[in-house]
């Protein structure tokens, strides 16, 4: 974490990049969401299920962490909708995404008073461009 002067903060959070990416046949927007195996021991160990909420299938396989359970989303809508019939430890969510962004993804996590509006960090690739 750094601080910044005149106030906020910085937070650099590292994730390991995912060997052999796969994209389910039957759900396309759905990648990697399997939880047998070695997968189902380290999720009982750490307790952690994960939702990432990302458009891009690149970037979405390099944000899941193969040491906890990982449902990845490619649509926001969909992803909504996860979050708000199942439980997570964590939503990691893109910022800039088609349909429902961050920030609307956010407000209807706060509208249902839903406990992941406490447990959500927010991604982004694309910097440079201005607001859509």
């Amino acid at each position: 974490m750094e601080n910044r002067s005149g106030g906020g903060a910085v937070f650099t959070v590292e994730l390991p990049s995912a060997a052999n990416p796969s994209v389910s046949d039957t759900r396309p927007y759905l990648i990697g969401a399997s939880i047998s195996g070695d997968v189902a021991r380290k999720t009982k160990a750490r307790g952690s299920r994960i939702l990432v909420v990302e458009d891009e299938p690149t970037m979405a396989q390099l944000i899941a962490d193969e040491g906890h359970f990982v449902e990845t989303i490619l649509d926001s809508r969909q992803g909504l909708d996860l979050a708000l019939r199942h439980w997570y430890d964590l939503v990691i969510c893109d910022l800039r995404m088609p349909h429902l962004d961050g920030r609307a993804f956010y407000r209807q996590l706060a509208s249902s008073e839903n406990p992941l509006q406490h447990r959500l960090i927010f991604v982004t690739d694309d910097t440079l461009r201005r607001e859509r």
